[in-house]
């Protein structure tokens, strides 16, 4: 409808200037006017013809809407978010795993793009929060709290902090690193973590970047588990 009105206007315009002999000629790309000498001019003086011209132009714009420019597909990320909960809301055939599965694919993929470990390679990326920055700069030993391990990005002292908690049993750094390193296990702390125990999930920097989007399968997930904070 935009097109329509911006084309109807344009030919007005140009019949506008046609008939009153103008030796202006229109640019349709920028809406300028050029002369017979090559330059186009920024302004041109409005006949009563020109307005009239100008007139039906923004009466068929404000007749389809002012919004009508958008493209049909044009939609916002608060639309499709909220597409998303209601269709996850609705619980047709929605499993634990699914649940699940969907809240790891946002960090997973925010966290290191689904980095998959091949070949015994070893991702290790200095990502320390802004608290510790300045610690982790200075101190020789950074690998507790500074460096973050594999696909889940997962960091030693998180690890052996709310390992305890969750299983009941010290953990050692190497052991650790079992399972930051392997992608199965690595999501399965990051799943049991996020969802048993409360603030967790929001060591992961991607998951507070989707702070609404994670909590709410965090809560799907504790409602379908019967687990209450």
């Amino acid at each position: 409808m935009y097109a329509l009105a911006y084309k109807t206007g344009y030919a007005l315009l140009t019949l506008s200037l046609i008939y009153e002999g103008s030796d202006l000629e229109v640019n349709q790309s920028h809406m300028q006017l050029r002369d017979l000498s090559g330059k186009f001019r920024s302004a041109f003086k409005m006949t009563p013809v020109r307005k009239a011209s100008a007139g039906v132009l923004v009466g068929v714009m404000g007749t389809v809407g002012v919004g009508s420019y958008m493209p049909e597909n044009t939609v916002t990320a608060k639309n499709v978010f909220a597409d998303e909960v209601k269709t996850v809301e609705k619980k047709e055939a929605v499993s634990v795993e699914v649940l699940e599965a969907k809240l790891i694919d946002i960090v997973w993929n925010g966290e290191s793009r689904k980095y998959t470990p091949e070949n015994g390679e070893i991702l290790k990326v200095f990502d320390p929060s802004k608290s510790m920055y300045g610690k982790c700069i200075q101190q020789f030993n950074r690998d507790l709290d500074c460096i973050s391990w594999g696909p889940m990005q997962i960091k030693i002292g998180t690890v052996q902090h709310y390992w305890p908690q969750l299983y009941g049993v010290e953990i050692t750094e190497r052991d650790v690193l079992e399972v930051a390193l392997d992608l199965k296990k690595s999501q399965q702390f990051f799943v049991d973590c996020s969802v048993k125990l409360k603030g967790c999930a929001w060591n992961w920097t991607a998951a507070m970047n989707n702070k609404a989007q994670v909590q709410l399968y965090i809560d799907l997930i504790r409602e379908a588990k019967g687990i209450t904070m």
